[in-house]
């Protein structure tokens, strides 16, 4: 079989969230899967989850059903960075087979993560606070009822990232690529820490780009999750 690549949303993502990536994967013959959260898309009648460790949980389980393959890799984006990370930990002290790679992109490390608990923040304030990321459709931002509908999902997401709590754990034996944009929240003393979280090698690169930098750079994502071998993207400073 082929290679396979899993990936993680961030907050108030869904299934369709890497689907600009599918052309690329597929042109060459990588399989892209996406892992949904409960409460949205196929998973609606769900409820919604804003504790970490049953995200993690959740997602941990339904990658068991899907890791009965040659070789995959992992991949997170935000908050779908930190959840894989949790997943790989429980991977490894689980003893199942470990992904060939973990690539992340939109997150500092685990160590060095910001609590800023805009969850809670009163609706209008909430939702300034996360067009500032960068990457909402603007008809999201003026329909009232779409916001309705999105708020309680992205308030659940953000509950359980900016509650978690980093506890220093074994480190992961894999590689990890590390991807992050200029013009985000995060620098790179902020990355810098994932270098902690493998004894395998960390690779650290910069993009241009808000939050949401991955959707104006497919070719590089796509050559990152097509090569097992992070070797030649290594540009860390």
């Amino acid at each position: 079989m082929g290679l396979n690549v899993i990936a993680f949303p961030f907050a108030g993502g869904n299934k369709y969230a890497f689907d600009f990536l599918k052309p690329g994967l597929h042109a060459s013959d990588v399989s892209l899967q996406v892992l949904e959260y409960p409460g949205r898309g196929a998973r609606m009648n769900k409820y919604l989850l804003d504790d970490i460790d049953k995200v993690v949980e959740d997602a941990y389980e339904q990658l068991l059903n899907k890791i009965n393959i040659d070789s995959y890799i992992i991949y997170g984006h935000s908050m779908g960075a930190l959840v894989a990370y949790l997943v790989c930990q429980k991977l490894m002290i689980s003893q199942n087979k470990m992904p060939m790679k973990l690539v992340v992109s939109g997150s500092s490390a685990p160590s060095a993560r910001k609590v800023e608990n805009i969850w809670n923040l009163p609706s209008d304030s909430f939702w300034e606070k996360i067009n500032e990321f960068g990457g909402l459709p603007n008809n999201l931002l003026k329909n009232h009822d779409l916001k309705i509908f999105f708020e309680p999902i992205l308030k659940a997401d953000f509950k359980a990232i900016e509650e978690y709590k980093f506890c220093k754990a074994e480190k992961l034996n894999i590689p990890i690529d590390v991807l992050y944009g200029t013009d985000e929240d995060i620098s790179y003393e902020e990355v810098l820490p994932w270098k902690l979280e493998s004894s395998n090698k960390v690779s650290i690169r910069e993009l241009p780009g808000d939050h949401f930098f991955i959707y104006k750079h497919t070719e590089i994502l796509n050559a990152l999750l097509v090569n097992q071998c992070s070797e030649k993207f290594d540009i860390s400073k």
